[in-house]
């Protein structure tokens, strides 16, 4: 019933501009979650449920729909750590709100994605072969970055897409707190760190938790 509600009340109503819509969205949605959680997980999960079937509905109706999405549900799944659905929605978002662009960076990426798969493999064994030899146990993986995300970064610096290099991402899971710090020590022995690219939040975690180093590196 809330969810429904949550929809009749804010997305019906054509007299709210884009921004207003925006605002009341959110301010409903943390009404709805302060009652029963439940509320905006459902919300969540429909969302994505939508975006994963609407090949058959309108461009215009998807458009706003995908839109919605990357402004107000995408962050709010990012806030309560569900990182996975965050990019999931995202991408199937992206390409139906900027559909050319979507097209664009997809089709950019094709040739890079072709080799990644093999080099993502070799890269993980090397860390591990590292982390053995220095008595870390830990979890790698290896992905290369979802399509909003190289967007997000192709704007935010002003760049092309054949200038995006970090388009790879590894992630290391390790018992304690401090072995995060030693195995980035040994990364940063075998390749060389990109300046200005280190961030440390075990130190100062994100407003959702998320507590781990980034590090940025040139193979």
């Amino acid at each position: 019933d809330a969810v429904t509600k949550i929809e009749k009340d804010i997305f019906s109503d054509e007299s709210l501009t884009k921004e207003e819509v925006e605002v009341e969205s959110l301010r409903k949605l943390i009404l709805a979650m302060i009652d029963d959680i439940r509320v905006i997980f459902v919300k969540i999960a429909d969302r994505l449920h939508n975006l994963r079937t609407m090949e058959s509905m309108p461009p215009e109706k998807a458009r706003k729909k995908a839109q919605e999405c990357l402004q107000i549900f995408a962050p709010i799944a990012n806030r309560l750590g569900l990182g996975k659905i965050k990019n999931e929605l995202e991408d199937l978002a992206f390409k139906y709100a900027y559909p050319e662009d979507y097209e664009m960076i997809k089709i950019a990426l094709q040739e890079k994605r072709s080799y990644s798969e093999n080099f993502i493999e070799d890269i993980k064994k090397q860390i591990m072969e590292l982390m053995t030899a220095n008595g870390l146990k830990g979890e790698i993986s290896g992905r290369v970055k979802h399509l909003y995300s190289i967007y997000n970064k192709i704007l935010r610096q002003n760049i092309t897409v054949n200038e995006v290099y970090d388009y790879m991402a590894f992630r290391i899971l390790v018992p304690e707190e401090r072995d995060c710090y030693a195995v980035m020590g040994l990364i940063h022995s075998k390749w060389n760190l990109i300046p200005g690219r280190l961030k440390d939040f075990i130190s100062n975690p994100k407003e959702n938790g998320y507590k781990s180093l980034h590090t940025s590196v040139i193979g």
